[in-house]
């Protein structure tokens, strides 16, 4: 640099005021990069505060949007629960089915919430009394819980052998409470002693059972008491099993059609189909 080369040449006294100015001039630059340095340093402290404080709102806001006003609730049903729920008496033999709606709360905890279920009359097919016992005058999420499961029992009934029959409920919470998640204000239960469609019964079952029809079907449930057939994705479940177990199994039904005179649901008798 130029000052110390300076400093090499000239007198003392020339010497010494070089010197001190350059020690001046090194001071300076300390105290403007002391000086920057804290700047920086509190522009950064302050930037972080800005930052935490933002932060902080931001969280107030969407807690506000969330959580303003009423508590909300709505049915906490599964994708496929949406559209409706199905329920069936072929596997039991009970005379009703108890089905748990659960309920859910939005928001805070901090009390007892009320609501009714009310069935909607312009969608629902169930009778009461007749298809599901009657509803209670209300139902209560107690303070702390958030959530609750709502028994429905519905009722067997013959006529459920050739049809089905829909129960839609409508939450309807309490008049300070705000309006839930839309498409989760309404649940649909279906019930029904219909048996469920078998279509792979000509490539799976045929060979065992002989031609399909409803009431061999139910025979088959009811004696050889196996949830292959309750539902038709099962054929799955009937692969598993060897040749020789399910011959045993047509064997049985096809003595049992022998030694029973039983007709099908067109008034033909069912007739064994094995030699």
């Amino acid at each position: 640099m130029l000052l110390p080369s300076l400093l090499k040449s000239g007198d003392q006294v020339y010497q010494k005021v070089i010197k001190q100015l350059y020690q001046k001039m090194l001071l300076l630059n300390l105290l403007i990069t002391l000086q920057n340095n804290k700047v920086m340093k509190t522009l950064y402290i302050f930037t972080i505060l800005l930052f935490l404080l933002y932060i902080a709102g931001s969280c107030n806001d969407d807690q506000q949007k969330l959580f303003s006003g009423s508590t909300t609730m709505h049915f906490a049903l599964s994708d496929n629960e949406l559209d409706s729920i199905a329920c069936s008496f072929l596997n039991t033999s009970e005379s009703y089915i108890t089905v748990n709606l659960p309920v859910e709360l939005n928001g805070y905890a901090d009390q007892n919430y009320r609501f009714r279920l009310k069935a909607d009359s312009s969608q629902t097919t169930a009778i009461v009394n007749k298809h599901y016992q009657p509803l209670e005058e209300f139902y209560e999420i107690k303070k702390g819980e958030y959530s609750l499961n709502v028994p429905i029992t519905l009722n067997y009934s013959a006529e459920l052998d050739s049809l089905s029959v829909k129960l839609v409920l409508q939450l309807e919470p309490a008049a300070y409470m705000s309006t839930g998640i839309s498409y989760r204000q309404e649940a649909t239960i279906v019930s029904s002693n219909l048996l469920p469609p078998i279509p792979y019964w000509d490539g799976y079952y045929s060979s065992y059972f002989g031609p399909y029809s409803r009431v061999k079907h139910r025979y088959i449930l009811s004696e050889l008491k196996l949830n292959t057939f309750v539902k038709f994705e099962d054929y799955t479940e009937w692969n598993k099993l060897n040749s020789s177990q399910k011959t045993a199994y047509g064997m049985q039904m096809n003595n049992f059609f022998a030694e029973n005179e039983i007709y099908d649901e067109y008034g033909q008798r069912i007739e064994p189909w094995m030699n």
